[in-house]
C-alpha cells in the first residue's frame, strides 16, 4: 500500500504490465530490477531503497541474496495457488504525494542513486504526453525501452491511459532491419527510440529503400539527435512521418521539451534543437549567479514544474537540496526548479539547443552514465592505482574508453578487468 516499495523483476510481456499496474493501484512504489544487472548492483538497490516486498517471476534473481526479513512473492504461480486469493476488485487509496516508482540512475560517487517520482508527477506527465504525442485509441505504440529506464514510462502509461495498444519488444534487442520489419508487421503507428537506434533505422531505410507501414510518428531521445540521421531520414523518403526530438532527465519525469523536426538545415554548431517546454514544464537558461541569460547565451538548463519533478533522491537529502530548489520565477506556491547540469542556449527562433554538460556525465545508447561511478569501480580494484574514463566518438555514437595505471608490481590483464567490472556494473557501463 501507500508508503511501501516493491522490488520488481520480470521479463517483458503481459505479466510485466499486470504487475506494474497492480503495484501502482495499491499505492506502493515499484523499484525496477533488471535481471540482466549484476547481482552486486541489484543487492545494493534492494538495500538502498529498503523495499518491503520482492515481486519476481519464476527463475529470476534466484541466487540474489536478500536483506533479512524481505519477503519474495513469485507471481508466476499456478492457477491452484492463485485460487486461494480473493477475486474482489480491491479499492485504491493512492494519493498524489505517494511515490509511484523509484528508478536508479548512475551516481558520480560510485553507487547508483534512486530518483523518486510520485503519482502527481506521473499523472501530469501522462496528460502532457498524450497531447504532444497526439495519442488516440487507434494507435499501436512500440514498447522499446527496458522498464529500468524511464523511456519505458513514456512508452507504456500514456498509451494505456488513451486506450491504445502496446507492442512489446521482448528481451531480444533487434537490429535495424528487424526493427523495420516489426514496425510494418505489427502495424506500429508510434515509436519512441534512443537516438543511436533511430540513426541506424534511418540509415537502414535509406540504403535498403524500406517503407515503414502505418508509422505516423517517431520520438527520438536519450542522447543528442544527429543531423546526419535527420538527413538519412529524409533521404529514405520518410519526411511524412512526424519526427520529434525529445529531451528530459529522469528527475523531471521523462520528457521536458519537444521539437518537431521538419527541416534539413538544422545544422548549426549545436545540432538539432531540443525545442519548447511541454505542458506543465518551464525551462530556464541560467548563469552562474542563477540569473536568466539573454538569447544565445550559454548557461545551465533548469526545469521548473508545479508537479512534474521528482519528489526527491531516495534517502539523499543533501543531494536533493543541491539539485532541487525553490523556483524564483514562478508565482505558484511550492513550485521547484531542477538543476539539470546540462548546458543549453536559446537560438534566435526561440528554440532550445543542447550544448553539453557541466560535469562528466555522458549518454551511451540513451543510458545516462556518470563517469565517476566507473572510475570508482576501477580504482576499487587492488591491481589499479589510478583510472580515468572518457567517452569518445564511435561508429554509431559515443563509446566508453578506460585508461588505467597499475599498482606497482602488478601486470594488467584488460580482459580480466572488464570481466570484474561486469560483476558490478551493467553491460552498457563497461568500457570497450
Amino acid at each position: 500500500g501507500p508508503g511501501q516499495r516493491v522490488g520488481l523483476a520480470c521479463r517483458r510481456g503481459p505479466q510485466l504490465i499486470d504487475s506494474l499496474l497492480a503495484v501502482l493501484k495499491s499505492g506502493a512504489a515499484y523499484v525496477p530490477l533488471d535481471p540482466k544487472y549484476p547481482n552486486e548492483r541489484l543487492a545494493y538497490m534492494l538495500a538502498d531503497s529498503r523495499v518491503d516486498l520482492l515481486l519476481s517471476e519464476t527463475g529470476l534473481l534466484a541466487d540474489l541474496p536478500l536483506p533479512q526479513g524481505l519477503t519474495r512473492v513469485d507471481f508466476s504461480a499456478s492457477g491452484a495457488e492463485l485460487a486461494a486469493y480473493p477475486r474482489a476488485n480491491p479499492p485504491s487509496h493512492v494519493g498524489a504525494a505517494d511515490l509511484a516508482y523509484v528508478i536508479y540512475t548512475s551516481g558520480s560517487t560510485g553507487q547508483p542513486k534512486g530518483v523518486a517520482i510520485d503519482h502527481a508527477a506521473l499523472g501530469q506527465f501522462c496528460d502532457s504526453a498524450a497531447v504532444y504525442s497526439r495519442l488516440c485509441a487507434a494507435d499501436r505504440v512500440l514498447q522499446f525501452a527496458t522498464f529500468s529506464f524511464d523511456g519505458f514510462v513514456e512508452q507504456c502509461y500514456p498509451p494505456l491511459c488513451m486506450g491504445a495498444a502496446l507492442i512489446m519488444r521482448g528481451d531480444e534487442l533487434w537490429d535495424a532491419g528487424q526493427l523495420a520489419r516489426e514496425i510494418v508487421e505489427q502495424g506500429v503507428t508510434l515509436a519512441d527510440l534512443p537516438a543511436a537506434y533511430w540513426y541506424l533505422l534511418a540509415k537502414e531505410c535509406a540504403v535498403e529503400h524500406r517503407a515503414l507501414g502505418n508509422l505516423r510518428q517517431v520520438h527520438v531521445g536519450g542522447e543528442a539527435m544527429s543531423v546526419e540521421g535527420l538527413r538519412a531520414w529524409h533521404a529514405a523518403g520518410l519526411g511524412h512521418v512526424r519526427l520529434v526530438n525529445t529531451y528530459g532527465p529522469t528527475e523531471a519525469t521523462v520528457v521536458s521539451s519537444v521539437h518537431d523536426c521538419q527541416l534539413l538545415d538544422a545544422s548549426d554548431a549545436f545540432g538539432v534543437p531540443i525545442g519548447q517546454a511541454i505542458e506543465g514544464r518551464s525551462l530556464y537558461v541560467l548563469d552562474s549567479a542563477f540569473e536568466l541569460l539573454a538569447t544565445e547565451g550559454v548557461g545551465e538548463l533548469c526545469i521548473g514544474a508545479e508537479y512534474g519533478l521528482a519528489q526527491r533522491y531516495f534517502d539523499r537529502p543533501a543531494l536533493t537540496a543541491e539539485r532541487f530548489l525553490p523556483d524564483p520565477f514562478s508565482a505558484v506556491p511550492g513550485a521547484r526548479l531542477y538543476r539539470s547540469g546540462d548546458l543549453a542556449r536559446y537560438n534566435q527562433a526561440g528554440a532550445l539547443e543542447y550544448v553539453g554538460r557541466i560535469d562528466h556525465q555522458v549518454k551511451i545508447l540513451g543510458f545516462r552514465i556518470e563517469i565517476g561511478e566507473i572510475e570508482a569501480s576501477l580504482q576499487g580494484l587492488p591491481q589499479v592505482r589510478e583510472a580515468a574514463v572518457i567517452a569518445q566518438p564511435g561508429a554509431v555514437g559515443a563509446q566508453l574508453v578506460a585508461y588505467v595505471v597499475p599498482t606497482q608490481g602488478q601486470r594488467l590483464d584488460t580482459q580480466a578487468l572488464a570481466a570484474t567490472l561486469h560483476r558490478v556494473l551493467p553491460d552498457y557501463m563497461v568500457p570497450a
